[in-house]
């Protein structure tokens, strides 16, 4: 968690912002009848890319620093580093579009990617 309530505070928020956030994901990836999948794939998607632009949003307003919430690894990062990619991944996105709606979180998570998860994602990321 974080040095103070503060930052518990937005660690709790980027944590509770998920269930808004996979709602509509699990409907495409468990849908309860015959459904037309591309339209839910492509209202994931949308949903996906407005949560992205929060948190790049809140990313850049706590400073943009090595982690999301300053120089100390949270919650948080675990969340958004391993979560986003595993919903772009599950719901066969191709070619998400990070460079126009948040570059700055992008680099964050690429490195999250490479380095304090990349243990993550060689031993479970789905392939």
């Amino acid at each position: 968690m974080g040095k103070d309530p503060e930052e518990n505070y937005q660690i709790t928020n980027v944590l509770m912002s998920f269930e808004d956030f996979l709602t509509p994901i699990y409907k495409v990836l468990f849908p309860e009848k015959e459904i037309n999948k591309y339209e839910l794939l492509k209202k994931a998607e949308e949903k996906l890319k407005f949560f992205v632009q929060k948190f790049e949003k809140k990313y850049v307003s706590f400073g943009k620093g090595k982690y999301f919430l300053g120089d100390k690894i949270t919650l948080a990062d675990i969340v958004l580093g391993t979560a986003i990619p595993d919903v772009i991944k599950c719901c066969e996105i191709k070619d998400f579009p990070w460079k126009e709606i948040a570059p700055i979180l992008e680099l964050l998570i690429k490195r999250l990617k490479e380095n304090e998860l990349k243990e993550y994602f060689e031993k479970y990321y789905l392939k």
